[in-house]
Formats: structure tokens, C-alpha cells, sequence
């Protein structure tokens, strides 16, 4: 069954951009590397696609069994043992799933108490046996260990910290948190160190607000995905993917020349009262491949030619609807681009990028035709 769904990019992920590839500048400015990359990259022109997604298994049900529905992906983590672990924030549960897709347990329910779950906003395994999350609007950690038991919450209003997303977890026991900015384009991260007593080791912000004036504390977080010990960010406006080490030192930025990508919308009511942004673009943080290799994609509005003006029609119900297309992207180990393809819509046919587990396969979260979690295969073959 699972051959039918193998997914070659070629096939999948509409026109290549065929354009002679043109090269890229790398520089280095004060001690950051900068990855100038150009509009279409080094094997864009390789007569068969250099990457290939082989579908290994679904995780999650289109009806039965009750308990593999999903309802509400927030995050995916697995265990050096193939074991999927996947936070729904759509059912207030952790579910566990089995390597071949069977569910293993379950655990949770809405409320506030012990081992009950209330917006939770993300999910890390500790490389060991215990699992966490930012539980109750991002407001306390929650442990569980790997076999569903609850084990303890930690409040982080202990440390000034109120509405938090979870991002990943480093050795030996650290949780990486975010928070939006306020009045920024940004995200602040924290590393939590937990001990005796639990102790913010680093905390720095970036602001990608890049000249545009946001309203008032209106804010809109960046995407944050940790890799071997590198904390890589996302944008929203602009191809910028900033990678710092843990004590907050950017190390290198990679951008590439993509001018589709639409700002922010703005808005403000007559009174100044009331004020609203919304994102019509969004560049993912990076995950990088058992390859070394680097994986992020990109959507953008291509209907959206004034951002404030749909953006004050929307609050009316009066805007139209928005069309997107996306760009999924493949850059070496140093921040290359070299190869790019695009498509339709918000998210490439494989899904959402999500996770890559310690053998190297690729996790995808997909809501269409029913919320589920993808695991691939990944083939590269560069001429």
C-alpha cells in the first residue's frame, strides 16, 4: 500500500524554476558568516529532481481505530527507538505511536491538574526517558516519562515567563523556550536549565521588524527549530534563516533572493485603540538531514498586492480569499541553495516539516484529507 504514496518531487511539487542557476556570495562580517544565495540554486537545472521522499508510514486514522485520531498537530518529537510521540492540542492528549503506526498509549485530558493538558505549546524528549511540555497556555512545564506517567510540573512564572512555546531540548538539561517579542517581528529565546533550582542560562531576542513599523505591542513570533546544539529562526517578509549558538551569538545568516515574498499587514482603528497585524508570508526555520544537508520552506500571498488594505477588509469579512504559493528548499551544509521547487498553496504535498529523528527520516504534519503525521525517506542524488 504504502508504494502508491511514495512521493517524488518532480512529480509532486509543481514547475521547476529553470532558469540558469547563478552563484552564490559567502562572506564573512564580524565574525558571522553570511550565505548571499541567488534566486535559484546551483542544480536547479539537473534533469532529474536531486531529491526524493519516500512515504514510509501515516501516523493517526481517517475513522478507526478511535484512539489514532488526531484532531489538533502542535508538535512531534520520536525516541532513539522509532517511537512517535505527538502532542494534540486538538484533544488535550500525548499520544505514542508504535513505529509501524499502531498506537502505543495515550494520556491527558482537558483541565488544568496533574497530567491534564490546556493549550499546550509544545513538546521535547530528553534523549533518555522523559518527555516535556509547555503546558497550560505555555504558563508551566509539565514531565511525563516515556511510558505516559506523570511526574511533575514546574511553574515559570518563577522566572518572569507566562506564555511560552516549548522548542526542543539540549544536553544534559536544558529546555529551549520562546516567547513573542511585543511590538516586534521577533522571538525572544530562553535556555532553562533545570536543577536545583531551575535557572535561565541564556536569553536574547532577534527582531526582524526590518524597518517596518509595527503598531503598538502587536507582535508576531518567528518559527525556531534546534540542531545539533544551533538554534536556526525563520522570517516572515524576508528569506533570512539566522542560526546562533546556545549563549545567543549569531554565527551565520542565510538569505536568498526571493521578491515574492509579501510584508505583514498593518491596521489600526480611527481612535487608536485597536490595532491588528497579520502574516502573509512565512519563511520556516531549517531542519537540517542526516546528510548535513539543510531542508526550509517558504508560501507567500500571490493575491494580496496591499497587505493593510486586505488585511482592514478582512476585519469586515470583506476581503478575499487568499491564494498562496510555496517554495521548498534544498541547501548543503553551509547554506547553499541548490535546488528549489514550487508549487500551489500554503504547504509542499508532502506536508509540513516538522522533525528529523536520529535515523535520519523526515516528519511531516498534514491536515488534508485528515490530520495525520508523516514519516519519509529521504534519497539525495546530486549530479
Amino acid at each position: 500500500m504504502l508504494r502508491r504514496y511514495a512521493l517524488f518531487l518532480s512529480v509532486l511539487l509543481g514547475t521547476l524554476w529553470g532558469c540558469q542557476a547563478q552563484e552564490n556570495i559567502t562572506e564573512v562580517r564580524d565574525g558571522v558568516t553570511y550565505v548571499i544565495n541567488p534566486r535559484h540554486g546551483s542544480h536547479q537545472d539537473q534533469a532529474t529532481a536531486p531529491l526524493r521522499f519516500e512515504l514510509e508510514q501515516v501516523f493517526g486514522a481517517e475513522e478507526e481505530p478511535r484512539q489514532a485520531l488526531l484532531f489538533g498537530i502542535a508538535s512531534v518529537v520520536t525516541d532513539d527507538q522509532g517511537t512517535v510521540y505527538v502532542l494534540d492540542i486538538g484533544d488535550n492528549r500525548l499520544v505514542a505511536f508504535n513505529p509501524d503506526g499502531s498506537v502505543r498509549w495515550q494520556t491527558g485530558r482537558q483541565g488544568q491538574g496533574p497530567g491534564e493538558f490546556q493549550r499546550p505549546r509544545g513538546l521535547a524528549w530528553d534523549g533518555d526517558s522523559t518527555l516535556y511540555t509547555a503546558n497550560q497556555g505555555g504558563s508551566r512545564i509539565d514531565a511525563f516519562d516515556t511510558n505516559r506517567d506523570f511526574l511533575y510540573s514546574h511553574l515559570l512564572v518563577e522566572h518572569d515567563l507566562y506564555s511560552v512555546r516549548l522548542r526542543g531540548f539540549l544536553p544534559p538539561r536544558t529546555l529551549v523556550l520562546s516567547q513573542t517579542a511585543s511590538g516586534h517581528i521577533g522571538t525572544e529565546a530562553i535556555l532553562l536549565e533545570m536543577g536545583d533550582p531551575w535557572e535561565k542560562k541564556t536569553e536574547f531576542m532577534l527582531d526582524q521588524s526590518e524597518g517596518l513599523r509595527v503598531l503598538g505591542n502587536t507582535s508576531i513570533g518567528l518559527d525556531l527549530n534546534i540542531t545539533d546544539g544551533e538554534l536556526a529562526f525563520g522570517n516572515h517578509h524576508l528569506y533570512r534563516l539566522h542560526f546562533f549558538d546556545t549563549l545567543g551569538t549569531l554565527k551565520r545568516v542565510v538569505s536568498r533572493d526571493l521578491p515574492h515574498l509579501v510584508r505583514p499587514g498593518f491596521w489600526e482603528s480611527m481612535d487608536g485603540n485597536s490595532r491588528s497585524i497579520s502574516t502573509y508570508s512565512n519563511v520556516s526555520a531549517p531542519l537540517r538531514l542526516a546528510s548535513g544537508h539543510w531542508l526550509s520552506s517558504a508560501f507567500w500571498a500571490t493575491n494580496v498586492p496591499d497587505p493593510d488594505e486586505h488585511l482592514r477588509l478582512s476585519r469586515n469579512g470583506n476581503a478575499p480569499d487568499v491564494e498562496n504559493a510555496y517554495t521548498l528548499d534544498l541547501f548543503d551544509e553551509e547554506g547553499k541553495l541548490l535546488y528549489s521547487l514550487t508549487g500551489e498553496g500554503s504547504t509542499p504535498d508532502i506536508g509540513q516539516l516538522a522533525h528529523v529523528d536520529a535515523a535520519g527520516k523526515l516528519y511531516t504534519i498534514v491536515f488534508d484529507p485528515y490530520p495525520q503525521v508523516r514519516r519519509y525517506r529521504i534519497v539525495l542524488f546530486l549530479q
